[in-house]
């Protein structure tokens, strides 16, 4: 676009004097010269209308712009112009009518934006994309964004009108309905929900953070960044923060581009309380990891491992601790291949009922996997049934029948049969803990709580009864089912010459799996639990008073000293006193969230500060790092491989529009009192048009 030079706006006397020409402005938007006096008092004078009407709907005959200008501020039409200005300032002064105009243009545009922005909204919050293939109206490619206007419209009077005067004008014309405005405008909602989670962070001073990472459809890494604090209330919070682009894995690396994202955003890294990451060395590596360089920055950030994930190493580990349970799962994989690898096999499977199906197996998602082993021990014998028909059935390959004989011939034996019942029994408890663990604002001690419960039950399993319990449920869901060997011959060293003869004792099958298979999968889960387990322990102990009403007064003050040792900074010598009069005053009262919205509410926290400072605290302690998981599968709806070429800002914008419900909140609120219009304006900026904040 051509920019006006500044003699434009400048008149040369006879005499070599210089004045303003007051009454020329240019619009940036149009590249355009205009009249305002012109515009404002148009008159009817014979003339020469095309000198006049030049500056009343924009001039750019830049070749012939001084002769123009200079005849347009000497026409018979401007002089009336400037008359008609004059007798109006003499009955009403010209600010007023500006003022007029100003206001009337801010509410038509603010009407419009409230609408653009609650569309904008709705797509956001579901991961719909906004773009088509075109930006026509009443187009049914025209996208998401101008096909739920042009719903609007039907039933919006206003919105319909202005969408017939502005809706297909073209490039350069403003409407506040193009991509151009809507691009915009998710950059500027995305910025004021994480201006308000940031807010909210420095207000609650203490915070547990998590990352992780995972790759995007476009074979981007990215990182999300979670951060969970309470709230003024006493709510707990578990915010996304934003998507980070990535490009190594490195501990160096992801450290300093944490510690980058959080200065940037103001939210000082000395408070942080707890991080909680996965397992990966790069991130738990006690000499090196990310924990272990954000600990020598702040060493009141302690680390705590992601609960999650840690039971899936345990499910993992028992998986792999003997050769049948490796079996068990590679044969519950092969029936999901077998069946999903023709539509023809899965309708059979479905003929048999609407709910019955094989699922597939998960490597990461354990509750995937009781969903599978649950599916098995519910269907067992029909899931045979369809094999044996596959198997016996006239024109199948002879590929598919060899493979559906050896899935009947391994689910034929009494070994696939235990293990389907025992599986499905462990896996319905550890799923229950698992999923108990994924909820948002889970307390720490609530997690070491389904820890120990759950190694309770597994050391309550492995018992001769239960392995017997199990033995009876297998034979009642397949009576035919055997041991492929009945009995196993144990090995003995060689008897030496002057030993005795001994016969070679032997053991039954069911003896030798219990020994070789059920007493091993619960050894491992158990000694697995355990050492997970144990990564809690330092931690739990030290809150534990808080929420153990039968320790001892003695036990109390110990437990409290060790905390003001460990949190010198936060916490003053006489929290211990503080800690045993509020104690007394809610003795029943063992949930902690509960107890900082009592005291909360009962306007206690300026009389015990260092209670409530140790309350925050332990409040900030992440149990696991599932609202990053959770943040990942929005990122799948918003970056699809038909948006893999969306922008950074976009997708992180995007990601907080689609997370957090903050977002709900923001709300067009009003229209600088500077915009006449779009078009006098000089911009077709929206950020120059409009503020949004935060509707209390």
């Amino acid at each position: 676009m051509r920019c006006p030079s500044q003699d434009y706006f400048f008149r040369k006397l006879n005499n070599n004097d210089i004045i303003k020409r007051d009454w020329l402005i240019f619009s940036e938007s149009t590249g355009k010269f205009f009249c305002y006096k012109c515009i404002l008092f148009k008159s009817d004078l014979p003339g020469n209308p095309n000198l006049c009407n030049q500056f009343l709907t924009g001039f750019n005959d830049w070749k012939n712009a001084h002769s123009r200008i200079s005849s347009h501020e000497v026409s018979k039409e401007h002089f009336a112009s400037i008359s008609a200005l004059v007798n109006y300032q003499q009955t009403r002064k010209i600010d007023e009518t500006f003022d007029i105009v100003k206001e009337k243009e801010s509410t038509y545009w603010t009407t419009v934006l409230r609408r653009v922005v609650e569309v904008i909204k709705f797509l956001a919050e579901r991961g719909l994309a906004f773009r088509g293939d075109n930006e026509i109206h009443g187009d049914p490619s025209n996208g998401n964004f101008l096909g739920c206007i042009d719903l609007l419209a039907k039933f919006d009077p206003f919105l319909e009108e202005h969408v017939r005067r502005y809706g297909n004008p073209g490039r350069g014309k403003v409407s506040y309905l193009s991509s151009t405005t809507y691009e915009e405008l998710i950059i500027l909602l995305g910025s004021k929900v994480l201006e308000k989670i940031v807010t909210e962070i420095k207000e609650a001073k203490y915070y547990g953070i998590t990352v992780d990472s995972t790759p995007d459809v476009s074979h981007t890494d990215q990182l999300s960044i979670v951060i969970r604090y309470v709230s003024k209330t006493g709510d707990i919070y578990e915010r996304f923060l934003m998507f980070v682009k990535i490009e190594k894995h490195d501990a160096k690396y992801l450290f300093d581009t944490l510690i980058s994202v959080l200065e940037n955003q103001g939210i000082d890294p000395k408070f942080c309380r707890c991080q909680s990451y996965d397992n990966a060395a790069n991130m738990s590596g006690v000499y090196s990891g990310v924990q272990t360089r954000f600990r020598e920055i702040n060493s009141a950030a302690t680390w705590v491992p992601c609960g999650a994930h840690s039971l899936n190493l345990v499910g993992t580990a028992a998986a792999e601790s003997c050769l049948e349970a490796v079996k068990f799962f590679e044969i519950l994989q092969s029936l999901y291949n077998f069946f999903a690898a023709s539509p023809q096999r899965w309708s059979k499977l479905r003929s048999l009922g609407s709910k019955i199906s094989v699922k597939r197996l998960s490597e990461t998602r354990w509750s995937a996997r009781y969903e599978a082993v649950k599916t098995l021990c519910a269907h067992y014998d029909d899931i045979r049934g369809i094999l044996t028909n596959i198997s016996t059935s006239e024109g199948m390959k002879p590929t598919t029948v060899i493979e559906a004989q050896t899935l009947i011939h391994q689910m034929n034996t009494l070994e696939m049969v235990l293990l389907t019942v025992i599986w499905e029994d462990l896996l319905k408890h550890v799923d229950i803990v698992n999923k108990s663990l994924q909820e948002p604002g889970i307390e720490f001690n609530t997690m070491v709580r389904l820890y120990d419960s759950l190694i309770q039950y597994l050391s309550h399993c492995r018992t001769e009864d239960m392995y017997n319990s199990y033995y009876l449920k297998a034979k009642a869901l397949a009576p035919d089912s055997e041991f492929k060997e009945s009995e196993t011959r144990v090995r003995k060293r060689k008897r030496q010459f002057d030993e005795g003869p001994d016969e070679t004792p032997s053991r039954s099958a069911k003896d030798s799996f219990k020994i070789n298979v059920f007493f091993i999968v619960l050894d491992v889960l158990c000694a697995e639990m355990t050492k997970r387990r144990t990564a809690y322990t330092s931690l739990y102990d030290t809150f534990s008073f808080l929420t153990d009403n039968t320790l001892t007064e003695d036990i109390i003050k110990v437990k409290a000293q060790a905390l003001v040792k460990m949190y010198p900074s936060d916490l003053e010598e006489n929290f211990v006193d503080e800690y045993l009069i509020f104690s007394n005053l809610y003795p029943k009262t063992t949930s902690i969230t509960d107890l900082i919205k009592l005291q909360i509410k009962d306007k206690l926290v300026s009389s015990f500060p260092n209670v409530n400072i140790a309350l925050r605290i332990y409040l900030s302690i992440l149990g696991s790092n599932a609202e990053g998981e959770r943040s990942f599968s929005k990122l799948k709806l918003i970056k699809n491989f038909m948006r893999s070429t969306m922008g950074q800002e976009r997708t992180s914008s995007l990601g907080l529009l689609c997370i957090e419900n903050t977002a709900k909140n923001v709300r067009i609120h009003t229209v600088k009192s500077d915009t006449v219009s779009p078009v006098l304006s000089g911009s077709k900026s929206i950020e120059k048009h409009s503020e949004y904040i935060n509707d209390a």
